[in-house]
């Protein structure tokens, strides 16, 4: 049987941020000295993905696209004909008698897409409280990236204050 061993975990694509920033948010990782075999699954490769998004959309890229892509020596010499399409013996390594573990190399492809920046804010609908109380309360700001994060963040504040004035949880 032939496992799968992260031999080698890229980013690619990236601008806005540099690669050894964005690699430490990722699950999946490459074999070590500590770790002979790496780590890898879908699973971990799924919440990568999120995990890279999550940081550009915070960062105002809410249209970034994280495609991952894995290859191993059998997919690399795919084009080549049957007989040289098996991965070279050095390329599997045998650490138990009767398993191989095939080398697998990730990598996970940005395409950070336009930054988006806050216009203007405005809350509507404030009625009975002074709108100008409000508003200095709010961590999004006129300039500032749009982030997903701080506009969750100033709806439960607004909420928050609208509890602690006597309001019903709508």
């Amino acid at each position: 049987p032939t496992r799968r061993s992260s031999d080698l975990v890229e980013v690619a694509g990236n601008h806005y941020f540099n690669s050894a920033t964005l690699k430490e948010l990722l699950n999946v990782h490459a074999a070590d000295t500590l770790d002979h075999h790496g780590a890898y699954s879908q699973a971990l490769v799924s919440a990568d993905i999120s995990a890279l998004q999550a940081v550009y959309q915070n960062n105002g890229f809410s249209k970034v696209k994280v495609t991952p892509e894995t290859s191993t020596p059998e997919t690399s010499v795919a084009d080549k004909g049957p007989a040289e399409a098996q991965p070279a013996k050095s390329a599997l390594r045998e650490p138990f008698e009767g398993s191989k573990i095939a080398p697998l190399t990730v990598t996970y492809r940005i395409d950070e897409g336009q930054q988006t920046t806050v216009g203007t804010v405005q809350i509507e609908g404030t009625g009975q409280v002074d709108t100008a109380k409000l508003t200095v309360l709010l961590n999004t700001a006129p300039g500032q990236l749009l982030s997903p994060r701080n506009l969750a963040g100033d709806r439960d504040t607004l909420v928050t204050n609208y509890l602690s004035r006597g309001f019903e949880r709508p």
